[in-house]
């Protein structure tokens, strides 16, 4: 399992693990801003992983052409 998996898993305390194993000496405070660090880039990744369905994508052009032609009619 690596840093932060599992539930009941103390994030901080498993990377400040990983990071010791490494010979590297962490301050709690450092834990935890990379633990925050850390849940950012899984949210990031995890919204760039969704991979819309072609019909999505085709749903998304259309607004996208209502919305612009909507726009410049009330200009």
């Amino acid at each position: 399992m690596s840093a932060g998996e599992g539930v009941g898993v103390d994030r901080a305390a498993a990377l400040r693990a990983l990071v010791a194993e490494t010979g590297v000496s962490v301050s709690p405070a450092e834990a935890d801003a990379m633990v925050q660090s850390l849940t950012r880039f899984q949210a990031a990744l995890g919204s760039l992983l969704h991979q819309p369905s072609f019909d999505e994508t085709i749903e998304r052009f259309y607004r996208l052409i209502e919305t612009g032609a909507a726009q410049g009619a009330s200009r």
